[in-house]
């Protein structure tokens, strides 16, 4: 059973300002960029950035990190979460901040949760222990005045544009 702390309540706002902050500026740059070149800067900075991180985590032996492309179900995963999962879904996601108002954009990318939340469930037979802990998060109003919060800010922007 997990248990909710205060470390990983902040972790998850951070990552809403930072989901929030994303679209906003792909909303932004899309006057000046194409969606390709938004999503191929941004996969060659997560490249560059995880290959990095990689090579800290293995600096007592880096041909570690080399090796592991030796292995074949490796490169499989690799190339499914790095194209299909990632480029397919931020070229997806681009092509929406382009055309449609953050905060719906934003609010959308947000079902990508529940999908995968319920997909785990439907097809893995994974257990909804969210909903529960939920219930029970004395930070649960945080998450709600956030996300509210949030919205209505990119809201506002939207109509100032």
């Amino acid at each position: 059973e997990g248990t909710i702390t205060f470390l990983g309540v902040l972790l998850l706002f951070g990552a809403v300002i930072s989901s929030t902050l994303y679209n906003t500026m792909s909303r932004k740059i899309s006057g000046e960029f194409t969606v390709f070149e938004r999503t191929y800067i941004q996969t060659i900075v997560g490249l560059i950035s995880f290959l990095i991180l990689a090579l800290i985590e293995n600096k007592d032996a880096p041909i570690k990190v080399v090796n592991s492309f030796m292995n074949a179900e490796y490169v499989l995963a690799i190339l499914y979460l790095g194209v299909v999962s990632s480029v397919v879904a931020f070229l997806f996601l681009n092509f929406a901040n382009t055309y449609l108002p953050v905060a719906k954009t934003t609010a959308f990318s947000n079902l990508t949760t529940v999908v995968s939340v319920l997909a785990g469930a439907i097809f893995l037979n994974e257990k909804l222990l969210f909903f529960f802990l939920f219930e029970r998060c004395k930070y649960k109003n945080i998450f709600k005045h956030s996300i509210t919060f949030l919205y209505f800010f990119a809201i506002k922007r939207e109509k100032k544009h």
